[in-house]
């Protein structure tokens, strides 16, 4: 019991509260009903006795200390891995509409040894109307919950996740007093991230990480589109030099400081001045930097033209050719085609771009590596490829981006002598920023990029199994992005193919 001086406040709401000062000041709330009538009547300077109270069975610190977690009586959905009733629903002040209505939701669950965090939008026109509470007590106990504790409503409790907002809270700017925090200390013991702000820190956070001791030379492309990057990669790798990420009209910050913190002396820009404005450039300039600029008139013609500078011999081993409209197939080849020193080359699905023909035409090549299926490279333009640069087709696919990358890969590690199976680098498939730099990093390294789906790695079968295969030996994964491209949860589980 602790003695105090008590100061009454009140809020525009129904809700009271009061703060209770015994030499520093403690925060007493009500709720609506309960315990209201008892303070309404207090005024400062009032005496009284406070008391905290936990079950009698759980107040020796021993008991404390053995406890994993926790949730309170109520308003407990489920409790003991069955609905708990209405009427107790009732007793904690619910409305009906509120009870029987579809609403956005936000609960907290226990199943088994996992904790579950479960949101419901219900402001998505077309895909989400929310839930009742019973439907979402069903829900949880499908999810295998035992113990559900419904939050303040899916509108006024925001759940955050990895860093990522998951549900939508309700614009009035309602504000909940409790907080929830979930955390553990897994100690991430196979795995790295590597990530900034953005998509310009996150490809600077790279560069560093791949050219600790510096870099002469440095390789600039927009971030704001992938084919320049993609094809990029290779020329990077060969310049031994880093892939930064600049906005078309001006240069970010965190590239500038990357400049400097490299002692970088001269930049390739990739792209024309569309791509990279020349302002740009200018800034560059007067940064005491020597710019030259690789562009052709659009994305197959620069391709080609960056394909010149990585090799401009008339006989090639290999070319790598990958659709130019999307970007996972190229990204995923970007890694090994630095590796062996071989350029990437773009084309459309079903029409091989004068620029690449062009190109091809002019040089004997041995291989050509076309990655991805017959949608993304029909086998004309492969067949015509080919004819025109007087070489053998392989073609390197599977059933989608996370098969394709995949098979690529496991080809890959037995064509790089220098390859070591203890290392991958993981982007995310689904979005391209963050893993741009990615190619020139892992080529560096002569490792290897494998992409994975959002949200989770288990998402895509192909993906599983090509960890699954690397897991005897596999002992490090680096993670390109944070934690909305690529969650704590993802991380786990790469960490997991990394430490058996």
């Amino acid at each position: 019991e602790v003695g105090a001086t008590v100061r009454s406040t009140s809020r525009p709401s129904s809700s009271r509260e009061v703060s209770v000062a015994a030499g520093e000041s403690v925060l007493l709330a009500t709720g609506r009903r309960a315990g209201e009538a008892a303070l309404a009547g207090l005024t400062a300077g009032a005496e009284v006795a406070l008391t905290v109270s936990v079950r009698p069975e759980a107040t020796s610190p021993a008991a404390w200390a053995e406890a994993v977690d926790a949730l309170p009586g109520g308003p407990l959905i489920v409790r003991g891995g069955a609905r708990t009733s209405v009427d107790s629903w009732r007793r904690e002040a619910f409305s009906e509409a509120h009870l029987t209505g579809r609403q956005p939701r936000t609960a907290i669950a226990r199943a088994g040894d996992e904790v579950l965090l479960i949101t419901v939008d219900g402001r998505r026109a077309g895909h989400s109307v929310g839930m009742t509470l019973i439907e979402l007590a069903r829900l949880s106990l499908a999810l295998g919950a035992t113990d559900t504790l419904n939050l303040d409503g899916g509108g006024s409790t925001t759940m955050l996740v990895g860093g990522r907002i998951t549900n939508r809270p309700s614009e009035t700017g309602r504000s909940v007093a409790n907080g929830l925090f979930v955390f553990n200390d897994y100690p991430f013991d196979g795995s790295g991230r590597l990530a900034g702000a953005d998509r310009y820190a996150t490809a600077a956070r790279i560069a560093r990480s791949s050219h600790r001791d510096g870099a002469v030379e440095v390789v600039l492309a927009t971030g704001e589109g992938f084919p320049d990057a993609l094809a990029g990669g290779p020329l990077a790798a060969g310049l031994d030099a880093p892939l930064l990420l600049t906005r078309g009209d001006r240069l970010p910050e965190p590239t500038a400081t990357a400049l400097v913190e490299l002692g970088a002396e001269r930049v390739t820009l990739l792209g024309g001045p569309a791509a990279i404005s020349p302002s740009v450039e200018g800034t560059l300039s007067a940064l005491g930097l020597e710019v030259r600029r690789i562009a052709g008139a659009e994305r197959y013609a620069t391709a080609s033209a960056i394909a010149e500078a990585v090799a401009d011999e008339p006989a090639l081993e290999r070319v790598f050719l990958a659709a130019g409209r999307n970007f996972p197939d190229a990204l995923a080849a970007a890694a090994p085609a630095g590796a062996l020193g071989a350029p990437v080359l773009l084309t459309e699905s079903t029409d091989l771009p004068e620029a690449t023909a062009s190109y091809l035409a002019e040089r004997d090549v041995d291989e050509i590596v076309v990655v991805g299926g017959t949608s993304a490279v029909a086998n004309a333009v492969a067949t015509r490829a080919a004819d025109l640069a007087g070489g053998e087709v392989r073609r390197l696919a599977g059933a989608d981006r996370y098969a394709t990358a995949a098979t690529l890969n496991t080809w890959a590690a037995g064509e790089l002598p220098d390859h070591d199976p203890r290392r991958l680098v993981v982007a995310q498939g689904r979005n391209f920023p963050d893993a741009l730099a990615g190619g020139p990093y892992a080529a560096a390294r002569s490792d290897l990029l494998m992409i994975v789906p959002p949200d989770d790695v288990e998402a895509s079968a192909a993906a599983v199994a090509y960890l699954e295969g690397l897991a005897p030996t596999l002992e490090r994964v680096v993670l390109l992005g944070g934690r909305a491209v690529l969650s704590d949860y993802q991380r786990y589980q790469l960490d997991q193919f990394a430490v058996r």
